[in-house]
């Protein structure tokens, strides 16, 4: 910790020369934190408000700074290099206040000193990077060491920015703090050591019952599965045995097999003679009635084989039933929570609360739910994003990846290819990309020098864009390339778009006769059980819904046989005729060239006379008339369905290719895609992107639940939901809370995203966004306190120390790519983090997409987020092989660890699994996991989803388990209300109307992180699911007070006593960021509305906010409304008033980019003055 030694325990003749009386007021505790933080981080701070503030400015001629030094000339290094007058005056006062601070110290008893050394950010960083431990001895060591290191890389800045700092002074300040650091972690520790220890037998008692339940490696552990659908121990096979006559039942039938598994070899080898004998008796021509007593001889041999085999079997399955009815028991018998709804959340007081559950979110209400445990099993399956801690994840059980942790995997492929690409494009102009966090710069050089050739008559089209086209446009042609640059990158987009064919081939979301054929078998025997079903059961309720399923079923059979008709039509024509690359149609090249599609689309039809059109409920083939005014007609009615489409990249819109679609719809206009290839999106790598984020969710979906789509999947839960007795309103809630989490994952919350209001909606967003979010990467700051949070400190230090390892960072960036985390400039995606945007087409290039990509990285929230992945990255990789190692091993590992492991998919026999594929260790002993060389799929799926899903969930955006609906633009609304308003009755969501509109989402556009902290921080602490937790803690109030600090202007700095400033850090730091967010903008509302500050004296605004009905309601209506008012509102009410100074200001000020911290002081300065000149 930082206590200047000199001015708490030197002696009073080496203090400096100041005059005792002077001071003989003894500081207050709160000024001597004050003056602890301002010596700390004050010369930081100033130095780089200074340096923004004057670094554009020329020097000034006629100023000599020479002739103002009076009185600072000790400081002639730090003032010789002022600018003008004004800059030597603020360097004057940060000089004067730093010597104040030091005064103030001085003053300040030795009681006070340590108190403020404690309080100050970078100790409690510190102090529990160290300790407490378990134990003083250790703590005194480990604090101090941790204390001293944590000070030793703040004092090498301050020496830099401080004029008044020495470097004497820095090494006495590191040395006292290794000292004081191991004096408060050991006296820190005392309190704890007895608490800790009670913690330790804890922890040893529940691993002796874990061990306990882990009863033989021939049965493994049960399943979550296992535990969810276990009856009534009344109700089970074995359920009335007493516990003894489970045991004795087990011995006997053990004693059993082996006697069976010891007759087996010689019966084995009786029968191998007997065929000798027999094979021998044949060659010898032995009499008829000899060659039938060697027959009948092996023949009863091998029905006695049958008999013990079928024996062995059923005794097998006997202990396998008793030595699981034993595992089960151990649950139940030692009361373990979780035991009887392991699928639920794993419980506790907040977690129960009305607190966690007023956010009330599609994923939370199905788990937290009396739901059925198939229901909640589809939810995790669906949309577990390993956040929170299950009740099964507590007894070791795991749940499996979702689709939407193994979708976002998918999307990582197209970066690979992209990666492969970047490469050839490189050799092809004779560079190497240099490529930094994600930005291009070899290729932002190119668009420069392409934008100069414009002028100069030079162009030569080099730019990554251009090379990706053009080899594009030979693939979609069929031309070969003209270097083997091209022809390599023509594979490359080959080899993905294969990858992709093949997958929705397989799972049947891509013609195919063959698999067409195996699904109407397929139907044909589910109609059959259906069909027993309805027999079976009596409920009238049932007996509709099976009779309904049945009609269902056999109208997709006639569609089925039907598409097998059609694909006839396309096997005359030469194979790959057109490669297969989804179509997704350029409205604005359509909207420019319309004719010139029509007549395409016309010819098209002339030589291919008939469609697939709905009628009464299925598609049929229809001819249609040659008549060339009819064609045209037709054409131009197709081309009128294009410009109608709501969203281009819905994959329900999308086709592939002549004679690759499936769905009848896209055989309307099946037209190979190189004649339309003027009037679709040409760009491949915004395909790929866009494909795979569309697509991926819906692959996954359909791969995980068996081939069955969203409807199918609904219909068999409310089947088993019905059976159990629930009723159609919970299931019908139900089915609304499971669609919802199925359009966000496949990517499309909202149907019409282009719809106009929508559409404003979005450029409100935006202009919020690159306003109001200038300072955004300051805000991320505090994320790093999250790495502290989720890793063992050991473990931080050694991926930090790791960065300079070539080879480390090499292998942690492959790993973190291939599970799709790092990439958020590159994929223009950082500003989700703070923000909620409609827009379902990744593809979109407008001037808002590029201004928020470049605002985001000019706001620093893409750097710095990128930089905190990698960081995560490191140290997770290294901590889930750790943790993986030592599981498999058998290990002395936690039952925390255990729970976190579960939590993201790893039980002891993935561990094992984990365990056997190559891994690195660096010079530093980290672990690098280096899963491009893996061979075992499912554990490298399993560990670059968990990799994938740590990342996400310690520097956080928010996921769709995280966000109420609403969010989305969307409600249901119950039909039986909504009918009255015109609104029909959801297809799928029986018993609801859909509202869409995104103006139901804008007061949560910048909730989006909150929702995330309060799973991922606040609901992880509360289930003891954080490593460090008083760490955390006084990081994440660390960084956050050193981001209000620097997002904060000096006068309004000032003028915040330490209350609020510990209170705004305390929101700053997103330990409890929903609750203090709600918070604020319920004082600002309540001071808005003209009834002051509610909580005054404990809590002040943010900021000053005058009685005003129209910032009451933009406060509640969210960022959107707000600068729509003060781009419009309040300007014109100035103007109208008169005071056109004060409305150009406001103005100005509520631009675009006007707020970036780069220049904020000075569009601040230029309105100001703009307003006083009128």
């Amino acid at each position: 910790m930082v206590v200047d030694l000199r001015y708490t325990i030197a002696p009073l003749s080496t203090l400096p020369e100041v005059a005792v009386e002077e001071y003989e007021y003894n500081p207050t505790t709160w000024n001597t934190v004050k003056a602890q933080l301002d010596y700390s981080y004050g010369g930081i701070i100033d130095s780089i408000r200074t340096e923004s503030r004057f670094r554009h400015l020329d020097m000034d001629l006629e100023y000599n700074p020479l002739e103002d030094l009076e009185g600072y000339e000790e400081y002639f290094d730090s003032l010789v290099f002022a600018k003008n007058k004004d800059h030597m005056s603020i360097l004057k006062n940060q000089i004067d206040e730093r010597n104040e601070s030091r005064e103030i110290l001085a003053q300040a008893s030795l009681i006070q000193n340590l108190a403020a050394g404690i309080i100050d950010p970078v100790n409690l960083i510190a102090l529990p990077f160290g300790g407490p431990t378990v134990g003083i001895a250790r703590s005194l060591a480990r604090g101090g060491a941790a204390a001293g290191l944590t000070q030793a890389t703040i004092e090498v800045p301050r020496l830099l920015a401080d004029p008044t700092a020495t470097g004497a002074e820095a090494g006495l300040n590191i040395a006292a703090t290794t000292v004081f650091g191991s004096m408060i972690s050991g006296a820190t520790s005392i309190p704890l050591t007895k608490r800790a220890l009670a913690f330790q037998r804890h922890e040893q008692t529940h691993k002796e019952f874990m061990e306990s339940l882990d009863i033989s490696e021939d049965v493994g552990n049960i399943t979550a599965d296992d535990l969810a659908n276990k009856l009534n121990r009344e109700d089970r096979k074995y359920g009335g045995l007493k516990q003894q006559e489970v045991m004795d039942y087990i011995k006997k039938e053990e004693k059993q097999l082996f006697g069976i598994e010891q007759n087996i070899p010689p019966l084995d080898a009786d029968i191998k003679k007997a065929e000798l004998d027999l094979d021998n008796a044949l060659k010898n021509d032995v009499s008829i009635a000899e060659r039938i007593g060697f027959e009948r001889e092996l023949k009863a041999l091998e029905q006695k084989r049958i008999s013990l085999g079928k024996a062995q079997q059923e005794s097998s399955e006997i202990i396998y039933n008793l030595k699981k009815e034993r595992s089960i028991r151990s649950f139940e018998d030692a009361q373990v929570k979780g035991v009887n709804d392991p699928y639920s959340l794993d419980s506790n007081i907040f977690i129960d609360s009305p607190f966690f559950k007023f956010v009330t979110t599609p994923f939370k209400r199905v788990l937290q739910s009396n739901i059925s445990q198939s229901a909640k099993k589809s939810m995790l399956k669906l949309a577990n994003d390993s956040g929170l801690a299950l009740a099964a994840n507590r007894l070791g059980k795991v749940v499996g990846p979702s689709v939407y942790q193994k979708a976002k995997l998918m999307e990582a492929e197209w970066v690979q290819t992209d990666a492969v690409l970047k490469r050839l494009w490189g050799e092809s102009i004779g560079e190497t990309p240099k490529v930094k966090l994600g930005i291009n710069f070899t290729d932002v050089i190119e668009h420069g020098s392409k934008i100069k050739g414009k002028f100069t008559g030079t162009d030569k089209s080099r730019t990554y864009n251009d090379f990706l086209k053009q080899a594009n446009e030979k693939r979609i042609n069929g031309i070969k390339g003209n270097s083997d640059y091209e022809k390599q990158a023509i594979q490359a987009m080959n080899d993905f778009y294969k990858s992709w064919e093949d997958r929705l081939e397989d799972i049947g979301l891509l013609g195919s006769s063959a698999k067409l054929s195996d699904d109407i078998d397929n139907l044909r025997k589910k109609i059959e059980t259906l069909e027993l079903k309805q027999a079976k059961y009596k409920s009238k309720k049932l007996k509709t819904f099976y009779k309904n399923k049945i009609a269902r079923l056999k109208t997709q059979i006639e569609e089925n046989e039907l598409t097998i008709e059609t694909l006839k039509d396309y096997d005359l024509k030469p194979a790959n005729e057109d490669v297969f690359m989804p179509r997704y149609w350029n409205i604005s090249a359509i909207k420019k060239d319309r004719a010139r599609l029509e007549k395409i689309i016309a010819n098209w039809y002339a030589e291919h006379p008939y469609v697939y059109t709905k009628v009464n409920g299925k598609y049929t083939r229809k001819d249609l008339d040659r008549d060339p005014d009819s064609i045209n007609e037709r054409a131009k009615q197709t081309v009128d369905n294009i410009l109608g489409i709501k969203d281009v990249a819905d994959p329900e819109v999308v086709a592939y290719g002549y004679g690759k679609s499936k769905h009848l719809r896209h055989r309307e206009l099946d037209i190979p895609n190189k004649l339309v290839y003027d009037f679709i999106v040409q760009d491949p790598m915004a395909i790929m992107r866009t494909y795979a984020h569309k697509t991926a969710g819906v692959y996954q979906f359909y791969k995980e639940f068996g081939r069955r789509g969203i409807v199918d999947v609904l219909e068999d839960l409310e089947e088993d939901m019905l059976i159990q007795g629930k009723s159609q309103k919970d299931i019908n809630v139900f089915r609304k809370d499971f669609k919802s989490m199925y359009d966000r994952i496949v990517g499309s919350p909202m149907s019409d995203p282009s719809r106009w209001d929508n559409k404003i909606v979005n450029v409100m967003k935006d202009f919020a966004y690159l306003n109001y979010l200038g300072a955004a990467g300051f805000s991320a700051i505090p994320d790093f306190s999250r790495i502290i949070m989720e890793h063992e400190i050991g473990d931080v230090i050694k991926g930090l120390t790791s960065i300079l390892d070539e080879n480390a960072m090499k292998l942690t960036k492959a790993d973190r790519e291939a599970a799709g985390e790092g990439l958020d400039i590159m994929v223009g995606s950082s500003h989700l983090r703070m923000t909620e945007h409609m827009s379902n087409n990744p593809m979109q290039n407008g001037v808002f997409d590029v201004a928020r990509n470049v605002y985001s990285i000019a706001n620093l929230l893409g750097p710095i987020t990128v930089v905190a992945k990698e960081l995560d990255s490191i140290v997770r990789g290294h901590t889930l092989m750790k943790l993986s190692l030592k599981l498999a091993e058998n290990k002395s590992i936690s039952n925390k660890d255990v729970t976190y492991l579960a939590r993201y998919n790893i039980d002891k026999a993935m561990a094992k699994r984990i365990a056997k594929m190559p891994y690195q260790k660096s010079g530093r002993e980290l672990l690098l996991a280096n899963t491009t060389e893996w061979t075992d799929a499912e554990a490298t799926e399993t560990f670059r989803s968990a990799l994938s899903s740590g990342i996400l969930n310690t520097v956080m955006m928010g996921t769709p388990a995280d966000k109420p609906i609403i969010t989305d633009g969307v409600v249901y609304v119950p039909y039986k209300i909504a009918r009255t308003f015109g609104y029909d009755e959801d297809n799928i969501v029986k018993g609801y109307s859909k509202v869409e509109s995104g103006l139901l989402g804008l007061p949560f556009q910048f909730m989006s992180y909150s929702f995330a902290a309060m799973n991922k921080v606040t609901g992880a602490y509360s289930q003891n699911q954080i490593k460090n937790r008083l760490a955390g803690v006084f990081a994440a109030m660390g960084l956050g007070y050193l981001a209000v600090q620097i997002k904060t202007p000096d006068f309004a700095w000032e003028k915040m006593d330490m209350s609020d400033r510990f209170t705004r850090a305390f929101d700053q730091s997103g330990l409890l960021a929903l609750y203090s967010d709600l918070l604020y903008t319920s004082i600002s509302t309540s001071m808005a509305l003209g009834h002051g500050n509610y909580m005054e004296g404990l809590v002040s605004a943010k900021f000053p906010q005058d009685p005003d009905a129209i910032a009451a309601f933009t406060g509640i209506m969210g960022a959107g409304p707000s600068i729509a008012s003060d781009l419009t509102i309040n300007p014109a009410v100035d103007f109208l008033n008169g005071d056109y100074g004060e409305g150009a200001k406001d103005f100005i000020r509520s631009l675009p980019f006007a707020r970036l911290w780069l220049w904020k002081d000075e569009m601040n300065s230029f309105s100001l003055g703009l307003s006083r000149s009128f």
